[in-house]
């Protein structure tokens, strides 16, 4: 068998050379793409398999599932409006199974900016608060999705947002 890469890094589809010996003399030789994903260093080649739950994974080196692809899923509406303009409020509390997380500035009458921070508490034009001008949104999915309490803040009262989480 002959297997040969050429990524490095990422997920790549090796093309898998068998090659087979009849007694008679006859031979033949079969290609079969096998997905993997390698390290930065191209070594350590792991099979990406597929679990109970119809996940994409590879079993990271201690043994737990690390997912390359979408998970399917049921998101919670964290959707909600601001409760006292200026004050920061929680949009979405910790949750350590998020797996995505969306929110986005929805209000078309208040078209002020809203301001979201994972993992603190949201400011308007504070470094560590993401601006979401109106109509404009954040999305955390992939290799990161951060598991802390959501803030958010705008200036009016009333002010529209929709943060959904899976």
């Amino acid at each position: 068998m002959k297997v040969s890469k050429t990524l490095v890094g990422c997920i790549a589809a090796l093309a898998v050379f068998v090659g087979v010996s009849i007694a008679n003399g006859a031979s033949w030789t079969t290609v079969a793409p096998i997905h993997v994903i390698f390290g930065t260093d191209g070594t350590d080649p792991q099979p990406i398999r597929t679990d109970t739950q119809g996940r994409q994974v590879v079993v990271s080196s201690t043994g737990t599932n690390v997912f390359v692809a979408g998970v399917p899923g049921t998101l919670t509406d964290r959707s909600s409006t601001i409760t006292a303009g200026g004050v920061a409020q929680s949009a979405a509390s910790s949750n350590t199974s998020r797996m995505y997380l969306m929110c986005q500035n929805i209000d078309t009458v208040n078209t002020e900016d809203l301001w979201l921070n994972p993992g603190g508490t949201a400011a308007a034009n504070t470094a560590g608060s993401f601006r979401l001008p109106s109509g404009a949104s954040v999305v955390f999915e992939g290799t990161f999705i951060p598991t802390s309490a959501i803030s958010v803040i705008a200036a009016t009262t009333g002010h529209k947002y929709t943060c959904k989480e899976g």
